[in-house]
């Protein structure tokens, strides 16, 4: 009956567990995408300390990346469900720490720094263990609607949170976005137990977890499809991110580019958030079978391109209409790899090769924002987020010439 109900991209929903899992990661996505916006905007703009974000930003990224192979290895022995559980209480005491320290007006540059670094960490547990988590949740034929749900609630998060930010900075009370990110961390983490238990795999001699992280490092490198699909991803981020949380904030609010003051880079990201809950719910409506990968690969990461070089133009229609059409594009890329990762590869490896794939991918944030370092107040900060546009869509003209592994896969 259930099943009847949910047809498109919405079938996943007939797993009562998948459901349930996904309303209480929805909650917490909620403040996550507002916390997001509202550390960028309380740290670079209301406190005038970019350097000090990119520098917070730079390490988060460090501390997510760094160890997430070894922690790879960890979800594939203890399951995804501990591994979640794990990582959101890590995080829920980095932003209670936080919140406390903002409420009281004592923000010392090490406050930031110590927050996004043990916010990385618990990031760096929850993100292969929820990739791994999706197939325990829901049957292979909803793979691709669980992807694209559990991306789009994410973006139904980045429209949500920054207008919820947008309104509590006119109120003067930025400081409950922090306190309700801490919070819904403890939800989400309570909520995991709908996640079912995986039984232990036997063995009769166990390999070391360095051992078993070299698996999942050479499991991606003997995939060519891979490799490039990673490398994509990983360009993607090293000039998406910086641009996004360092430069777009300033092009939105300066009189030279968007003059749309304080709050403008939360409308922006709200636009954003609307394109990608329409391309969660487009990208994830069907499974994809050979033949299709690639085109779905490649398409979305040109409008992803394309969009965002719109929206660093300083005219406000190009730039809202441009983070709308980039939002749509950018869960394309994911539903479509995770999808086809989830459906093939082994329960017990698969915690170690989403560890891969999420290092290497998101390794370019920390090296983005170090090279933001050396931009910030030397080029206009709407040329940066353009180029990045335009760094993106050559990327994707690269998986067209060489991914087509990826429909044979």
């Amino acid at each position: 009956m259930a099943a009847a109900v949910f047809r498109g991209p919405f079938r996943a929903l007939a797993s009562p567990r998948f459901t349930v899992y996904w309303v209480a990661q929805g909650i917490s996505v909620i403040a996550d995408r507002a916390y997001l916006v509202a550390f960028a905007v309380q740290l670079g703009v209301i406190e005038d300390r970019s350097g000090l974000l990119a520098l917070a930003l730079a390490l988060n990224g460090i501390a997510f990346a760094l160890p997430m192979l070894l922690l790879g290895a960890v979800v594939d022995r203890i399951g995804p469900r501990a591994a979640i559980m794990i990582g959101d209480v890590i995080r829920f005491g980095a932003t209670l720490f936080l919140a406390a320290a903002v409420t009281a007006g004592e923000t010392g540059a090490w406050m930031w720094i110590a927050a996004a670094v043990l916010v990385g960490l618990g990031e760096a547990f929850f993100y292969p263990a929820f990739g791994a988590a999706t197939p325990l949740l829901v049957p292979e034929d909803r793979l691709a609607s669980a992807n694209g749900l559990r991306l789009g609630v994410q973006y139904v998060g980045s429209t949500i949170g920054p207008l919820l930010v947008g309104g509590l900075l006119a109120a003067g009370r930025l400081d409950v976005v922090f306190w309700a990110q801490a919070l819904t961390f403890l939800i989400a983490a309570a909520a995991a137990v709908a996640i079912p238990a995986r039984a232990p795999t036997r063995r009769v001699r166990q390999p070391s977890m360095l051992r078993e992280a070299y698996d999942g490092v050479r499991f991606v490198l003997q995939r060519g499809y891979l490799v490039v699909a990673v490398a994509v991803l990983f360009v993607n981020v090293l000039l998406l991110d910086p641009s996004r949380f360092v430069f777009l904030p300033q092009h939105a609010a300066s009189p030279s580019g968007l003059d749309l003051g304080t709050e403008g880079f939360a409308w922006l990201a709200a636009a954003g958030g609307l394109g990608a809950i329409a391309g969660s719910l487009y990208w994830g409506r069907r499974e994809r079978g050979p033949g299709e990968r690639v085109r779905a690969f490649v398409g979305s990461t040109l409008l992803l391109g394309a969009g965002w070089a719109m929206a660093g133009l300083p005219w406000a229609p190009a730039a809202f209409a441009g983070m709308a059409i980039a939002g749509f594009g950018i869960p394309g890329a994911s539903v479509v790899l995770y999808s086809a990762l989830q459906a093939r590869v082994r329960m017990e490896h698969l915690g170690r090769t989403f560890a891969v794939i999420e290092t290497v991918t998101y390794v370019g944030g920390p090296l983005g924002f170090a090279v933001s370092t050396l931009l910030i107040d030397r080029v206009d900060p709407g040329l940066v987020v353009f180029a990045s546009g335009i760094g993106i869509a050559l990327s994707g003209v690269a998986a067209a010439l060489w991914m087509k592994g990826l429909d044979r896969a």
